[in-house]
């Protein structure tokens, strides 16, 4: 298959996708390394295919978003070992954890793609950050950040700020 077949393949595939897809299960069906694929995904943006980047894999367009449902930003601040919580938190009350942005001094507005939304998710977060020995953006800020949730109403919402405020992540 040639690389343009491959990538308009990929396109299909995330496209007919409303989970992430790995880099390694694409570079599984066609064939080729992973390296490959994340090549494919940098001329596919660039071609100016909106293709999301999360823990768990790919996905096409920000469709999730679009379709259903209300969007708001939270700003919450705590410790690395209340990170748990904090998700917990939110996916219980039926909550979405979009992304995570921090204000950098330097760089300005610094974000990353979570989309985190279910217990499972939470602790496949947690596990990632576990044995990759990462850092959270966060740490980059005293623990002050942005999460752009998404769930079904405000009132949920509404929910999910009061049970943060409660045990003092969310920033006042």
């Amino acid at each position: 298959m040639s690389a343009s077949k491959r990538r308009e393949a990929i396109i299909s595939i995330l496209e007919n996708e409303t989970n992430p897809v790995a880099a390694r299960q694409l570079a599984d069906e066609f064939q080729v390394s992973r390296q490959i694929i994340v090549g494919d995904i940098a001329l596919l943006r660039a071609e100016g295919n909106e293709i999301l980047s999360t823990p768990r894999g790919y996905l096409y367009g920000d469709k999730d978003v679009i379709l259903n449902g209300f969007t708001a930003k939270l700003v919450c601040q705590h410790s690395e070992s209340q990170t748990r919580q904090e998700l917990d938190i939110i996916v219980r009350h039926g909550g979405e954890v979009l992304d995570v942005q921090v204000e950098h001094p330097l760089y300005g507005l610094l974000s990353g793609v979570l989309r985190i939304k279910t217990i499972h998710d939470v602790d496949a977060f947690i596990v990632d950050m576990v044995n990759n020995k990462s850092k959270m953006l966060s740490s980059l800020t005293d623990g002050i950040h942005i999460h752009t949730v998404k769930c079904k109403d405000k009132q949920t919402f509404d929910q999910i700020q009061d049970a943060l405020k409660k045990v003092g992540i969310l920033y006042q």
